[in-house]
């Protein structure tokens, strides 16, 4: 048994020290924004496989939730035909899901690949997944302040229901200057990007690795600052206003998850760099349940999305009907 341990542990060493050799030879420090994930466990032949994993089952989660929300959450039914407000709207939270779903698959199939044999391929993997990340950023600030725009602060009177249209519609209802804000942020971290890849071989290279990284946080603040406007909103007494909005159980949910996906704002790559890559679990490591808690989040997000949805449903399907009765051509009949 002592041997095997020995043996076990020699092998994770040379496979660690492989790969790392293998990324000091091509930058891959820079590509890699930190070190390599722990290779968990450390028996398997199979790359990374707990990172592989966690990555697949974040896929699919989201994807799920996608279609889920879709489906379920995103619409209201009237006589056979489909109607939506925006206060009822969760196209940006899918959007979101979906962009998550991507960049997890995208991160899945580049942990996968032998970095030995596929390297120009593991590269566009890689940046492929950093734009999705940004886009995932971007995506969510817009669902967390369209949340604020249309189903949080004084109330006011219900937007009349239209057909349901496409993404365009969704992104029309979105059109202000603090999105325009978040899409300039969201050029600025793809304009770093840019010029951290084609600094990584110059002498201040690291300079500019840790602006990027910096961008990378920047990013997300704004998720941040919407989410406490949210939280502590409150009526105008000074104008006689009535307060409709998230109730504390959707406050509870919006926060929690919040705080869950604020371990996001870092790289796991990064994640490696501070945390020890000992596998302590066998089948994971510390860097790993960074992982499971912004799968987590994703999950609180959706209830979150839900319960708001329910809030709002029985108003938009009353002023849809109400709407529909007005508007209807009885002498067709």
């Amino acid at each position: 048994n002592s041997n095997n341990s020995n043996n076990t542990d020699t092998l994770y060493l040379a496979l660690r020290d492989s790969n790392k050799n293998h990324d000091d030879d091509n930058d891959d420090f820079y590509n890699h924004l930190g070190r390599n994930l722990p290779w968990c466990p450390t028996t398997s032949d199979f790359p990374y496989p707990s990172v592989v994993a966690l990555y697949a089952t974040l896929s699919l989660m989201a994807l799920s939730l996608a279609l889920l929300i879709g489906i379920n959450y995103n619409s209201v039914a009237v006589f056979t035909r489909h109607y939506r407000n925006a206060n009822i709207s969760n196209t940006m939270w899918i959007l979101f899901y979906v962009f998550v779903c991507l960049r997890a698959g995208t991160n899945a199939i580049r942990y996968a690949l032998d970095k030995h044999n596929e390297e120009a391929l593991d590269s566009y993997f890689f940046f492929s997944a950093i734009i999705l990340s940004g886009l995932t950023a971007f995506v969510l600030c817009l669902a967390i302040n369209h949340q604020r725009r249309h189903r949080s602060g004084p109330s006011t009177a219900p937007e009349q229901p239209q057909n349901v249209g496409g993404l365009w519609t969704a992104f029309k209802q979105s059109l202000t200057w603090v999105e325009g804000l978040f899409f300039f942020l969201f050029i600025v971290y793809l304009t770093f990007l840019f010029v951290m890849v084609v600094k990584r071989n110059d002498s201040d290279s690291e300079v500019w690795l840790g602006i990027f990284l910096a961008m990378f946080c920047l990013q997300r603040v704004p998720v941040v600052v919407v989410v406490l406007i949210i939280l502590f909103q409150r009526a105008n007494a000074s104008t006689g206003g009535s307060y409709e909005g998230p109730d504390r159980y959707s406050k509870f949910y919006l926060l929690l998850a919040t705080l869950l996906s604020l371990l996001d704002d870092l790289p796991l790559n990064v994640w490696a760099l501070i945390l020890p890559d000992k596998c302590y679990f066998w089948l994971g490591s510390l860097v790993d349940i960074v992982h499971v808690f912004y799968i987590g989040s994703l999950v609180v997000y959706f209830l979150f999305l839900r319960r708001e949805f329910l809030r709002n449903m029985e108003e938009c399907l009353w002023t849809t009907v109400t709407q529909v009765q007005d508007t209807f051509d009885y002498r067709r009949f």
